[in-house]
């Protein structure tokens, strides 16, 4: 599961580190930095550019289908499993020709304590940027949607939540876009090397809290990486 991020590295170093041309619309609005990123908002993705290369988007997060009557699924589609991505029609046909990268800062997952859910941060040792396999699809007028695909959670991150994001090596980036058919074992080589972990303020539970402070530790006992 991945339901809130974090995305506040500049789109000019995100397109550096991904190797990718910054759209004309997103470099002339570029999103704000966010400490709290929910479904159905803005998001930064890579894909592969009709003109060659690799280019900067924005979409929102929450696929809507090309043959979908409206927008309301979006929320229900965040996530893509990739248990079941050649099976379900919404993801099937965007295996191809649709893949993309979402980076992320870093995302939060909630971890069941007691009878409560606690949440954590979790992110790259080396604090570059996650890149998170993910796919594409353009509906209506020109409304462009992504989702993040998850699969199993490797073995610390199943100490926290039993599924994860599809976490990309920054060397498998240009095999994941540009494969013909879907790079399967990319997906299955997802892992938590590399990635720190702490838990943080239930203040991340709200969206109207958008700030920095969400990342800092809550116990230093909790820190792992």
């Amino acid at each position: 599961m991945c339901g809130r991020f974090v995305l506040a590295t500049p789109v000019e170093a995100l397109a550096e580190i991904f190797e990718a041309r910054i759209l004309g619309t997103v470099a002339a609005t570029p999103l704000r930095p966010s400490w709290n990123v929910a479904p159905t908002t803005g998001v930064y993705l890579v894909r592969r550019s009709p003109s060659g290369g690799r280019e900067l988007a924005v979409a929102h997060w929450g696929l809507v289908p090309q043959w979908a009557p409206d927008t309301r699924r979006a929320a229900n589609a965040i996530n893509a499993r990739l248990e079941t991505l050649d099976a379900k029609p919404t993801f099937r046909h965007l295996l191809a020709h649709h893949r993309c990268v979402v980076p992320m800062d870093g995302y939060y997952e909630w971890a069941t304590v007691g009878g409560g859910r606690a949440p954590w941060f979790v992110h790259r040792g080396d604090g570059r940027p996650l890149a998170a396999a993910g796919l594409w699809s353009r509906w209506g007028d020109g409304l462009e949607t992504c989702t993040v695909i998850t699969r199993d959670a490797a073995p610390r991150l199943a100490e926290i939540h039993h599924r994860m994001p599809v976490l990309l090596d920054h060397g498998d980036v240009a095999e994941w876009l540009e494969a013909p058919a879907l790079p399967r074992h990319l997906c299955d080589a997802a892992s938590d090397t590399g990635l720190e972990m702490h838990r943080v303020s239930s203040r991340v539970n709200a969206v109207r809290h958008d700030d920095e402070q969400l990342l800092d530790p809550t116990d230093p006992e909790t820190l792992f990486g």
